[in-house]
């Protein structure tokens, strides 16, 4: 089958053996909040938008179910991971809450 004498050897460089973890990235993202105040937050680029929604809603208070995040004036899904949204280390986001009265959920 194989040869007896095959080994796998770990790189000895350890920026080698770095190089396949560089996608779990730590960035700041900063939210414009419905108030005029920004929000500076640090995040993996991995973490999904509804995970930002929550944080936003545990820390700041504002409802989950009718908040949104937007980028460069899209909308961002839910599912979403921010580095597919093209969001990257001091990128500038705008949450809004809709209100009942504009046809939100409640």
């Amino acid at each position: 089958f194989f040869g007896a004498d095959m080994q796998l050897k770990v790189p000895e460089d350890p920026a080698i053996r770095e190089q396949g973890r560089q996608e779990v990235n730590s960035i700041n993202i900063h939210i414009r909040m419905p108030d005029g105040s920004e929000q500076t937050l640090q995040v993996d680029q991995g973490q999904t938008v509804e995970y930002v929604r929550a944080y936003l809603h545990e820390n700041c208070g504002l409802p989950f179910s009718s908040s949104t995040l937007s980028f460069q004036a899209r909308k961002l899904l839910d599912p979403m991971s921010l580095v597919d949204c093209g969001v990257s280390d001091n990128s500038n986001l705008t949450c809004t809450v809709q209100s009942a009265a504009d046809g939100g959920d409640m």
